[in-house]
């Protein structure tokens, strides 16, 4: 089964991933910022990294 498979959306994966990875680069790393590019239309994507605090410049 895919990760992508409606059958596995809103179980905080995709989440669960965003914070892994920002925690990795900030704390790991020693990064001070991240970047993001998507599609415009990807509405779901949009609310994924606004919970996991991002904002859009």
């Amino acid at each position: 089964m895919k990760l992508s498979s409606k059958e596995k959306r809103t179980k905080g994966i995709g989440t669960d991933a965003v914070m892994a990875i920002m925690r990795y680069a900030f704390d790991e790393l020693g990064l001070n910022r991240l970047d993001v590019n998507m599609f415009t239309s990807n509405e779901p994507s949009k609310r994924l990294y606004k919970k996991c605090g991002w904002s859009e410049e």
